[in-house]
């Protein structure tokens, strides 16, 4: 039987290709290697078509759901991919033809997707920041705790003195002396 056929039909001893599996139970080796890429700022659509242990996207999504070590590992990698973004934005604006007024604008595009993107992938650090202080002047602390200390008191009970002391003026950022429970309540 020399010319016994192996694995696949092949005559001649000859190994079969390997298939290309799609693996639907998680190891902590595929999820390292999906997170790596991930890291380097591979979208999961780019890391399935490069990475042959890679299962397809429904599989990762399930994985998301049922494997939190590896949800926290590819929030921290998509993280990862917001720096590099930066990264990247930074060296599009520095080494654009600036004399080819379409290379500037394919820059630009480039340099505010990726920043759209950073902004969503890291909002703490890439994000807008939203200012709550009244002309740029920090909100008084009693107005911030006042739910705080709501909670604390028993609501079945009047409250003996005034939450918050101060008089509101027109300009609602301004405290002033005076009670502000006495304003409100008229």
């Amino acid at each position: 039987m020399a010319n016994s056929t192996k694995r696949g039909g092949k005559k001649g001893g000859a190994k079969a290709p390997a298939l290309r599996g799609r693996p639907s139970k998680y190891t902590k080796e595929i999820g390292d290697e999906i997170c790596d890429l991930i890291a380097q700022g591979y979208s999961l659509r780019r890391v399935r078509e490069t990475l042959p242990s890679c299962p397809d996207l429904k599989t990762v999504f399930a994985w998301f759901r049922t494997q939190p070590e590896f949800l926290q590992q590819y929030t921290r990698a998509k993280e990862d991919a917001a720096d590099l973004l930066v990264d990247q934005m930074l060296h599009l604006a520095d080494t654009v033809d600036d004399m080819n007024p379409n290379a500037v604008n394919k820059a630009r595009l480039q340099v505010d997707t990726r920043k759209w993107i950073a902004m969503k992938l890291k909002p703490k650090k890439y994000g807008d920041r939203v200012d709550l202080t009244t002309d740029g002047k920090e909100m008084p602390a009693p107005i911030l705790n006042i739910f705080a200390k709501i909670g604390q008191n028993d609501t079945t009970k009047e409250i003996d003195k005034p939450i918050i002391e101060g008089e509101v003026s027109e300009n609602a950022g301004d405290i002033q002396k005076g009670n502000i429970m006495d304003d409100i309540n008229g």
